[in-house]
C-alpha cells in the first residue's frame, strides 16, 4: 500500500507537446500521403492476409518513416510543461483578460509561453514576440498558448478497463 509521500515522490508535471510547421513545404504532404499509404496497405492485410499484404505494410511503413524524417526538418517542437496550480493561479489573477482593449490576454499569454514552453525556452519579451510575429497564424499562436492552459487545468483522465 502506498504512502501520501510514496505517491507525492512518484508525481510529475503534466507534460505535452505541440508540433508546427515552419513552412508549407512538400514534405509534409508527402508525409499525410504516406500516412495515408500505411493505413490502406494495413486495412488491405486485414481484410486478406497474405505476405504481399505483409510486405505492402513494412513497405508503407518505411515510406512512413522516411517521410517523417524529411518533414522533421520544417516542424517545430514546443514543449510545454505544468508549472504547478499555485504558480498557474498566480499568472491568472495578475494578468487578466481584460475585454475591450483589443488584445485580451495578450499579457497573460505571454507570461504563459514563458513559464510553461520549457523548449524552446522563452523569456517574457521573447514571448511577445512570438505572439505578436505576423508570420505566425492566429492558430499556431493558440494551439502554443490553449497547450500551457491545458497542462495546467486538465486532468489526464486513465481508463484501466476495471469498470
Amino acid at each position: 500500500m502506498s504512502t501520501w509521500s510514496d505517491i507525492r515522490a512518484r508525481k510529475q508535471a503534466r507534460q505535452t507537446e505541440v508540433v508546427l510547421a515552419l513552412d508549407d513545404d512538400p514534405a509534409l504532404d508527402e508525409l499525410d500521403r504516406a500516412r495515408g499509404a500505411l493505413r490502406a496497405a494495413e486495412a488491405r492485410s486485414a481484410r486478406q492476409p497474405s505476405e504481399e499484404g505483409t510486405a505492402a505494410v513494412e513497405s508503407a511503413r518505411s515510406a512512413l518513416d522516411a517521410a517523417r524524417a524529411i518533414a522533421e526538418e520544417h516542424v517545430v517542437r514546443f514543449a510545454v510543461r505544468s508549472i504547478g496550480r499555485a504558480a498557474y493561479g498566480e499568472i491568472l489573477a495578475e494578468y487578466p483578460a481584460e475585454e475591450g482593449k483589443g488584445d485580451e490576454g495578450a499579457e497573460q499569454a505571454a507570461q504563459m509561453v514563458a513559464a510553461c514552453v520549457v523548449e524552446p525556452a522563452f523569456s517574457v519579451e521573447e514571448a511577445r514576440q512570438f505572439l505578436t510575429d505576423p508570420e505566425w497564424s492566429r492558430g499556431e499562436v493558440l494551439q502554443v498558448v490553449q497547450a500551457c492552459h491545458h497542462v495546467n487545468s486538465e486532468a489526464r483522465k486513465v481508463d484501466l478497463g476495471n469498470s
